[in-house]
């Protein structure tokens, strides 16, 4: 579940996002919980970088008319590329390949493979066979048994 608090009732007076989970969601994700909460907030914080051309986080500077101004540091880009490009794609990736491959397991038609990816049947299929046909990557493993568990092959 998640909520939402806006304006005043925020934080910084923007929007609060809050995801709630079970015990047993929190019990199963362990430690990643606060990664992956953190690589969220960066994807957040690129868009908001790009569509504005300016960093809200970075330290205030004085520009030349003496208004108050936050320019965007490659430290800035450093951070969001490394954690958009090293966290977030490989896990995402191998969560999505766990869930394709128990879509198979569990007797799931390509027909409703291709719609829940949004491709063709042919497209599909091809994703499924290439995954069903190779042993189960390390960010599968990851997704299933999380970064402090080994996963049986």
């Amino acid at each position: 579940m998640i909520r939402y608090q806006h304006g005043e009732d925020a934080a910084l007076g923007g929007v609060d996002i809050t995801i709630c989970l079970t015990p047993q969601e929190a019990a199963a994700l362990r430690g990643d919980t606060s990664h992956l909460a953190d690589w969220f907030d960066c994807l957040l914080y690129a868009l908001t970088l790009l569509r504005t051309g300016r960093s809200t986080r970075t330290k205030v500077m004085t520009n030349v008319a003496g208004h108050p101004e936050r320019d965007i540091t490659l430290e800035d880009l450093h951070t969001l590329i490394n954690s958009l490009d090293q966290g977030l794609p490989p896990r995402l990736q191998g969560t999505r390949d766990s869930l394709v491959r128990l879509h198979h397991h569990m007797g799931g038609t390509l027909n409703q493979l291709a719609t829940a990816m949004g491709v063709s049947k042919s497209t599909a299929q091809s994703r499924r066979n290439v995954l069903t046909k190779a042993p189960r990557g390390i960010w599968e493993t990851w997704a299933i048994k999380g970064a402090h568990r080994r996963a049986k092959p």
